[in-house]
């Protein structure tokens, strides 16, 4: 389904035109190891910075942590689309190999400029999330940054299609997926910044992997309605 909102998400997408973005689906899925291509060119590490983290050496998956704070090395944007692809990529991040994806609830209120960016307030507080490729604990060596009109749990039908996010991520081993919990830890709006500042601002916010027991925590953040209730209401 598609935001009602349309000329919105048409003037948050021409914002981000100068910031790194994926081009398609695919490409965020298949190249970020590879580097990711931004206007006909292939962008990799640079030298300074496979240097730093030669040290390290190779690791495999990062042992979940209670919180976590990480450091990132480079960062993307992934221009959002409806809701339904916007729930579909959420979904295959979440079940990408060395992936892990980091969730956020934003504000529940915001200025004008944050409406002018992210759509009209009747659907605040947004779902927001990056995804970062596991490298060593603590540092990510790619981060895709997901935010803007992402998806709401305000109302049905939209909360459907963060329940299913859930319900993907909660499928994943521990750690996969990683929430930030508590009013302390909401996200700021991002959709007006840079890539790189804005997975600074996120990275910058503790989370803890999702689990059966703070989902329901998780889901307040979104939505004044618990998830039982807002799907009991909508039979």
């Amino acid at each position: 389904m598609a935001w009602h909102d349309s000329d919105d998400r048409r003037e948050t997408t021409a914002r981000l035109k100068n910031t790194r973005t994926f081009g398609s689906r695919r490409q965020l899925l298949n190249d970020p190891a590879q580097g990711c291509r931004l206007g006909g060119k292939v962008t990799t590490l640079l030298p300074f910075q496979r240097t730093c983290l030669e040290p390290f050496g190779k690791t495999s998956q990062i042992e979940p942590k209670r919180t976590t704070m990480l450091t990132i090395i480079q960062s993307w944007r992934y221009p959002v689309g409806d809701t339904t692809d916007n729930c579909n990529i959420l979904c295959s991040l979440a079940q990408k190999a060395g992936w892990t994806l980091h969730l956020y609830a934003s504000p529940t209120t915001g200025t004008k400029d944050d409406e002018r960016t992210s759509g009209p307030d009747t659907n605040f507080p947004l779902l927001c999330a990056m995804a970062t490729e596991d490298f060593v604990p603590g540092v990510a060596r790619f981060a895709i940054v997901l935010d803007g009109l992402l998806l709401t749990a305000r109302r049905q039908p939209r909360a459907s299609e963060v329940r299913a996010v859930l319900d993907i991520a909660m499928a994943q081993q521990p750690g996969k997926v990683r929430v930030a919990i508590g009013e302390q830890r909401r996200a700021p709006f991002t959709a007006a910044m840079d890539a790189e500042v804005a997975a600074k601002k996120l990275a910058a916010i503790p989370t803890e992997p999702l689990t059966s027991r703070n989902r329901p925590l998780f889901w307040r953040m979104l939505s004044s309605i618990s998830e039982d209730e807002i799907f009991t209401y909508s039979r």
